[in-house]
């Protein structure tokens, strides 16, 4: 029983930390309990999308503004906490949505590359089911009361719904979309559905719109000079200037008017990840609601004070160091079972020492080889490159060829049976890994099982590295 009390006391250690850690973090997300926030689903002609729901309490008997926000790519709805915790708690509606094929959402990925159809729709997708919720506000007019909002992938989602959602008026008289704030992303990937700066300016129209566009953001805003990250200025670009609207002179956090709406521009000191974590960009976003959503100050709070955003991850960061912690003592534990006994095995005998100088080379070479070799082919086995997976292929079946050479010869000399076994293991593992590098196309290939291209990449090459 002396041997169980260590592993006891650190479980329950770990389980208090992520009982306190999950019940406070709770406790923020849900501004202690005057938002309800729950995880929905709905269909639509693309598939079917999720996404967490912050209601505030009231929203039944008084429909309110409403934000939709959404993650950039390979993330999920948790990425737009600052966002949903802040703006929900000030009395709005907000979806923290997760686009087709990220988090719990799923599509049909008919598109020839992936990529165009997790996000081109997603949005404006979510904008038609909110806008049939009792709880969003409309006008008198039948408008929607709603503001579209998302970083990088989920900004220029956001954009095209903005597009989308004008065309649309066009025929019903009816925009859904109230407003858009963008973080993260410029016009490029909106460009290469075929659309130009201007058209996607014009679609703005009367709403009140805005950009958070980082001056170190690593992928947006203006080309990157030696390929190194440099403090950007996207307001003073033809691009930023003609979502100003063009004015004499431009800065940034001031609003212009424009067709009837209001632009505006951020320009925060941060990089393209930043932005999620940022109380400089939260409290752009606070104050830009703000000012968006003026008329109806009655429904919403006001004001960019009182974040406490970071204070629901400050909790989820003790939850995890809690979970984490939990591994050792309940392996421990569990070692203890007569169901385990059998993992328990005498200590191996040490290996000897290199006895020759030949020996002791080779050990050092080995050494830096298994050390640089996930290095020096990360680019080949992650990227394709075709050279790389030349080498790859040529160096397997090298190992092919030798490990059969010496597999024979321990069976016509009778030599030491480890010798046989070792020589033939590496044999059926070269001419796998000779294999898997043949067919390295299908490995990178994108489907509706295994939809996200970086990551199949990444299992690839850490699949490789390990054989």
């Amino acid at each position: 029983m002396k041997s169980l009390k260590k592993p006891v006391v650190w479980a329950v250690i770990s389980l208090v930390l992520i009982l306190i850690g999950s019940i406070t973090a709770s406790q923020f997300n849900s501004s202690a309990g005057d938002v309800d926030v729950s995880r929905i689903y709905f269909e639509t002609p693309r598939g079917e999308l999720s996404g967490l729901l912050y209601k505030p309490k009231d929203a039944a008997q008084h429909p309110k503004p409403t934000l939709i926000t959404t993650h950039g790519y390979l993330n999920s709805a948790e990425m737009q906490d600052a966002q949903a915790i802040e703006m929900s708690k000030r009395g709005y509606v907000v979806l923290a949505l997760d686009q087709y094929d990220h988090g719990h959402s799923t599509g049909t990925m008919e598109k020839p590359i992936p990529f165009f159809s997790f996000w081109p729709h997603a949005i404006y997708d979510a904008v038609q089911y909110m806008y049939e919720q009792d709880y969003v506000l409309k006008d008198e007019n039948g408008n929607g009361i709603i503001a579209v909002s998302g970083h990088s992938m989920g900004g220029f989602s956001s954009t095209h719904a903005v597009m989308l959602d004008e065309g649309d008026f066009q025929e019903s008289g009816v925009r859904k979309i109230y407003s858009s704030l963008t973080m993260g992303s410029d016009y490029q990937w909106v460009k290469t559905l075929g659309y130009s700066a201007e058209d996607i300016n014009n679609s703005y129209g009367p709403r009140t719109s805005g950009m958070v566009a980082a001056q170190y953001d690593e992928f947006f805003f203006g080309a990157s000079a030696g390929g190194t990250v440099v403090k950007k200025n996207y307001v003073g670009t033809e691009e930023g200037q003609g979502f100003l609207g063009n004015p004499e002179t431009s800065k940034t956090g001031e609003f212009y008017d424009v067709n009837g709406g209001k632009r505006v521009m951020y320009q925060p000191n941060e990089t393209h990840p930043w932005n999620h974590f940022s109380k400089q960009s939260t409290a752009y976003a606070i104050g830009f609601y703000d000012m968006a959503f003026a008329d109806y100050n009655d429904l919403v709070k006001v004001g960019k004070d009182g974040q406490s955003w970071m204070f629901k991850e400050f909790a989820s960061f003790i939850a995890l160091i809690g979970f984490f912690m939990l591994v050792v003592p309940v392996t421990s534990l569990l070692s203890k079972l007569p169901f385990f006994a059998w993992i328990y095995t005498k200590k191996p005998a040490l290996l000897p020492e290199p006895a020759t100088n030949g020996s002791k080379l080779a050990r050092y070479l080995i050494i830096v080889f298994v050390g640089l070799y996930p290095a020096l082919f990360f680019s080949a086995l992650y990227g394709g490159d075709v050279s790389g997976m030349r080498l790859l292929r040529q160096i397997s079946m090298i190992f092919i060829v030798l490990s059969a050479i010496v597999f024979i010869l321990s069976w016509i000399r009778k030599l030491d049976r480890n010798i046989k076994t070792g020589s033939f293991v590496l044999f059926v593992l070269s001419g796998i890994q000779y294999i898997i590098l043949r067919e390295q196309s299908r490995f990178f290939a994108t489907t509706e099982n295994f939809g996200a291209p970086v990551v199949n990449s990444i299992v690839y090459w850490a699949i490789m590295w390990r054989l």
